[in-house]
């Protein structure tokens, strides 16, 4: 009898369409299509928690757009956002939820990402729920384990049920996991990194990423600066940058 009730929750479950993501410590994902039926009706249940929810969407520059408080009055700018479609191919989308009282006058990717790096250390913050979608299998849904009620609420008015949902292991997320998506805006901005073989000339590069194809522009290093390595000396010019 036991192995039949068994059988019959894991179907259940596949019926549901819902999978849940977990872990020893730290929040937990659930995969599901959260705005595909009624995205205005998950929108509205996000407003009424109480929390302060943003979203940024990175697409090709005319549809990429920063991040943006959701409100009354940008809710129409959100669901424009979640229905674009080009070639079968939507944009990724990024939502955060964090306490209202807690909300910056400005926001910016660096700190977002140290809410996330916090929020999965399960350590303190104002960040309370992210939901992305850039997964193939749907969109994901990051909680705490143990979320406050506002979340509780949210899940279910989304019909997010942990004990019919299909269970797998937390590290089978790669490359989508919070810890990735963290990765992923910290490495938004101005960097540089070296090229060139050991012994010949290194080149600099400056990169800029946001949100679609890097933007590189290659300029040569000075060639004093090998040569002050060796003797011991500085280039003078080594720190300027060239046009």
């Amino acid at each position: 009898m036991d192995w039949i009730l068994r059988r019959l929750r894991r179907r259940g479950r596949a019926r549901s369409g819902l999978v849940c993501y977990l872990r020893e410590n730290g929040p937990i994902a659930y995969a599901v299509d959260v705005f595909g039926a009624d995205p205005r009706g998950r929108a509205d249940a996000m407003l009424s928690t109480g929390l302060g929810w943003y979203w940024k969407t990175s697409a090709a520059p005319e549809r990429a757009r920063e991040w943006t408080e959701l409100t009354r009055w940008s809710l129409a700018a959100l669901l424009a956002d979640l229905a674009v479609e080009r070639d079968g191919v939507k944009p990724d989308v990024l939502l955060i939820g964090i306490d209202g009282q807690d909300a910056p006058s400005e926001f910016g990717d660096a700190r977002v990402a140290g809410w996330i790096r916090a929020f999965g250390a399960a350590g303190p913050g104002p960040l309370h729920a992210v939901v992305t979608r850039s997964s193939p299998d749907g969109d994901l849904v990051f909680v705490a384990q143990q979320p406050p009620e506002s979340i509780r609420t949210l899940l279910q008015a989304w019909a997010i049920d942990r004990d019919r949902a299909e269970r797998r292991a937390y590290a089978r997320l790669r490359g989508q996991s919070l810890e990735d998506v963290a990765r992923t805006l910290r490495s938004s901005g101005v960097g540089s990194i070296f090229l060139g073989g050991r012994g010949g000339p290194r080149k600099n590069l400056d990169f800029r990423c946001s949100g679609g194809a890097p933007k590189i522009k290659i300029r040569p290093r000075c060639p004093r600066a090998v040569t002050a390595r060796r003797g011991g000396g500085r280039c003078a010019s080594s720190s300027s940058s060239a046009p």
